[in-house]
């Protein structure tokens, strides 16, 4: 097995030509860092074990921040629109600012899910929360 540990796509083309050229099928991974291509050689040993725990690790500590990030900003949300005619809709504008990052793109998304009026209410107060 090799690893080639590049976030460079240009490998790809490496791996094809050696995936053609050998007699006996060698592995040819390709990850951007060791730990990927530890991980992924499917080799049995103590120093592979030890990376997935790692990860793992790793990986509920950011899921959890993740979740952490939603709540804050549902209780943003719920400040926001205490009082006004929106207040019931705080699962659907949650949803709405998911992942959005641009103000061009939660502007145009929310006059499209809800309408003109209430669409610019909401983008307004939400603007400032993303």
């Amino acid at each position: 097995m090799v690893a080639v540990v590049s976030n460079d796509k240009g490998f790809r083309a490496v791996q094809d030509y050696w995936k053609c050229r050998t007699a006996t099928p060698k592995r040819i991974i390709l990850k951007p860092d060791i730990e990927q291509s530890i991980v992924s050689s499917n080799e049995n040993s103590p120093r592979r074990a030890l990376i997935q725990r790692q990860l793992r690790e790793i990986n509920l500590e950011t899921e959890y921040q993740k979740y952490e990030e939603k709540r804050r900003m549902r209780r943003e949300l719920e400040k926001a629109f205490e009082g006004t005619e929106h207040e019931q809709l705080i699962d659907k504008i949650m949803f709405l600012i998911e992942g959005k990052k641009e103000h061009k793109i939660l502007y145009l998304d929310s006059l499209k899910q809800f309408g003109k009026k209430n669409g610019l209410e909401i983008y307004n107060r939400v603007k400032v929360l993303v």
